[in-house]
């Protein structure tokens, strides 16, 4: 008979086996591997920026795209979304990000992406194509003059 789930320290240790390690990853889901994502927000020259710090992923996701659709609500139109502090993002959350430009252009906004530096999540974007789906900018400087004029020109807020 194998060892069941529910065997405890003292029974393995009976048996003269080791317990099986915890699992390395167990999909974002346990509440001690949960990942972290902070966002603060800001306006510079009515852009509302949302930067992003930590992990952009299945377990944070959320986070972003409420904070999106907040802003949306708020009305604002001109969103920035900098990912340069994000640490860890995986297809979740390179999927909440196309998804909120697509909400924001449905509402007649327009939104840029400030892609992460750490080379784990650049990577990422690199390999999916994310610049085809996502409009790209190295900084906010460069992200701003983009921002300043939606589909039917310059905005008045």
């Amino acid at each position: 008979m194998g060892l069941q789930p529910t065997t405890s320290a003292s029974e393995v240790a009976a048996l003269g086996r080791s317990p099986a390690p915890p699992p390395l990853f167990d999909g974002g889901l346990g509440s001690d591997s949960r990942g972290r994502l902070e966002i603060t927000e800001r306006d510079v020259d009515g852009v509302r920026i949302l930067a992003l710090g930590g992990e952009l992923d299945l377990a944070t996701a959320g986070e972003l795209c409420a904070r999106v659709d907040a802003a949306r609500a708020g009305g604002e139109r001109r969103l920035l979304i900098d990912l340069g502090a994000v640490e860890f993002c995986d297809s979740s959350g390179l999927r909440a990000l196309i998804g909120a430009s697509e909400e924001v252009a449905a509402s007649a906004g327009v939104l840029a992406v400030i892609p992460p530096r750490a080379s784990g999540p650049a990577q990422v974007f690199a390999v999916s194509g994310a610049e085809e789906l996502l409009p790209l900018h190295a900084t906010i400087g460069a992200a701003l003059p983009a921002l300043s004029v939606d589909r039917r020109g310059p905005t008045t807020r």
